[in-house]
């Protein structure tokens, strides 16, 4: 007989990555959607793969090349960590089938294996973006060629990678659900602390970037600084890699002892305590006496906008998710306020004579890079999950809707834009126009991947979920504006350096493509119609209007 872990393990994998939807429906829609969502994976793993490709190969020309599998390690790791920690880091609680899967003859242990494994093979495939391309050089650049040794300790490595860091993202995820369980507003309070920590690790890690590359100046030694950035000050357990391949076999089997053992203590640690955290996460808590008031009335678009807004704040992961892109312009603008980079680049050069009108809009494309990092429209529909069929009952237009998750995400991202580019501007000593231009792009940029993000989650929704995690991670939306702001917004940086008077007609450029990308898909919104169909319950079918479908 199997065990009771590895029968819970299939049927969760086979939900995590639709395979029983793709293989039982005859929807040729679902079908289609699949087959869209594979092609964008494909395609965002083909550009890291090109990325990862010729960053390696820079590192084994510069006589690094006994350093790149520690490194891929170490950036893998750190990568699944930070992601673990942007979509709130917890898996484990408040889902959907807990009262369900814990009515199995099960023990809790088995409960929590089966959902770690089914995360930690989802980060495994991950890594092996970074990893196996990465040991591919080096075996290249290797003088002795293929060897057996080196290549069954970059295999043991790559298969234990993901587990430190997978474990250290869903305990802090723990603690945090366990600190905040009897709050009253237990939602927000984790979803806040969850954003400190967030910003609190990119300031650190910021730090000592900005250390490192002091010293690099000094040394001119800028690849020895980035590999003791990565694998020495933020993620030393890949030393122990790096120790194997200089010869001390010992290494890779303390790498492996490390990662299993915390894995081992957290599941005994967590089976102790893992049906009190989910009683109390999932109790309600009385919000008080009621009070005979006066009844308020407001407008359809405003009771949405509440809604949404309420429906972001009381989900520690989706404001994470969201909140991302503006938690990291804060820590650079902070970090700007301290340090002033910009001026002292300026200063520089007004030393040597030279002018860079090209400093202030180069400040502006990296604004619009972050602030295209707020994502939280992307998933907007699809955290709606099976209750949607409610909201899309009601005699409101599609539009309306649309609009309104959309605003949420504009309001999240324009604030802490605004501050940034302001601190740049006068960090640049802007004239006029770049002030206007500096502070007019991100917003409009920011307003396009805030309509085009709940434009491609109505192309490609997932209502189906058990955990929101699970929503806001296999995100097809999220991937694709991740990917077209990374491209536009480093693009355009590049050709405001290079372009240096002429630099504002990239950004200017941009500008206009937001505000007509913003009318034309306000426009289409208007055009939408919500449909029935498959969306809602069979129970509530028959009492929808017609022609209110999705």
């Amino acid at each position: 007989m199997k065990a009771k872990w590895l029968l819970l393990t299939k049927i969760q994998l086979t939900e995590f990555f639709g395979i029983n939807k793709l293989r039982h429906s005859d929807d040729a829609r679902v079908k289609r959607r699949v087959a869209g969502a594979a092609a964008v994976f494909v395609l965002a793993a083909a550009v890291i793969l090109f990325y990862v490709v010729l960053t390696a190969i820079a590192f084994a020309r510069m006589g690094m090349n006994d350093c790149l599998p520690s490194l891929a390690v170490a950036f893998a790791a750190i990568t699944v960590f930070i992601f673990g920690l942007l979509k709130g880091g917890n898996t484990l609680f408040a889902t959907k089938d807990y009262d369900a899967v814990m009515s199995l003859p099960v023990k809790k242990r088995d409960v929590i294996v089966s959902r770690l494994v089914c995360t930690y093979i989802a980060e495994l495939l991950f890594c092996a973006i970074f990893i196996i391309p990465v040991s591919v050089v080096y075996f290249i650049y290797l003088p002795q060629g293929l060897n057996a040794a080196d290549l069954f300790t970059i295999f043991a490595a790559f298969l234990f990678t993901p587990l430190l860091p997978m474990i250290l993202s869903v305990a802090i995820g723990t603690v945090l659900a366990a600190l905040t369980a009897k709050f009253r507003y237990k939602s927000l309070a984790q979803a806040i602390l969850a954003i400190l920590l967030f910003i609190g690790l990119m300031a650190a890690s910021f730090a000592l970037s900005y250390s490192s590359a002091s010293d690099a100046a000094d040394s001119a030694a800028d690849m020895n600084s980035v590999f003791d950035l990565i694998v020495r000050n933020i993620y030393p357990p890949a030393l122990f890699v790096l120790y194997t391949m200089q010869g001390k076999v010992w290494g890779i089997f303390a790498f492996i002892g490390i990662s299993v053992a915390a894995a081992a203590v957290f599941v005994f640690v967590i089976s102790a305590f893992y049906a009190k955290i989910n009683a109390r996460l999932t109790a309600g808590v009385s919000k008080g006496k009621f009070k005979i008031g006066s009844v308020r009335t407001a407008s359809s678009f405003s009771a949405l906008l509440k809604k949404e807004c309420k429906r972001l704040f009381t989900s520690p992961a989706y404001l994470m998710n969201g909140a991302a892109g503006s938690a990291m312009l804060l820590v650079f603008t902070i970090l700007m306020l301290i340090s002033d980079p910009i001026g002292t680049i300026v200063g520089a050069a007004a030393q040597e004579g030279v002018a860079l009108p090209s400093v202030g809009y180069a400040a502006a494309a990296m604004c619009m890079l972050f602030a295209g990092m707020t994502l939280a429209s992307a998933a907007s529909l699809s955290m709606e999950g099976k209750s949607r069929w409610i909201m899309f009952s009601l005699p409101v237009s599609a539009r309306k809707i649309f609009m309104a998750k959309a605003l949420v995400n504009f309001i999240l991202a324009v604030p802490t834009a605004i501050f940034f580019s302001a601190v740049a501007c006068v960090q640049a000593e802007a004239d006029v126009f770049t002030w206007i231009l500096s502070l007019a792009a991100p917003i409009a940029f920011a307003a396009f991947i805030s309509v085009a993000g709940v434009f491609l989650n109505y192309k490609f929704p997932k209502y189906e979920w058990t955990n929101e995690r699970a929503a806001l991670k296999n995100s097809i939306p999220a991937l694709i504006l991740s990917f077209g702001d990374l491209i536009i917004g480093i693009g355009i940086f590049i050709l405001c350096l290079f372009l240096n008077d002429l630099a504002f007609i990239p950004v200017l450029a941009m500008t206009i493509l937001s505000i007509a990308g913003c009318i034309a898909l306000f426009v289409y919104f208007g055009k939408v119609r919500l449909v029935e169909g498959e969306t809602a319950p069979a129970a509530q079918r028959a009492d929808m209007p017609p022609g209110r479908k999705l």
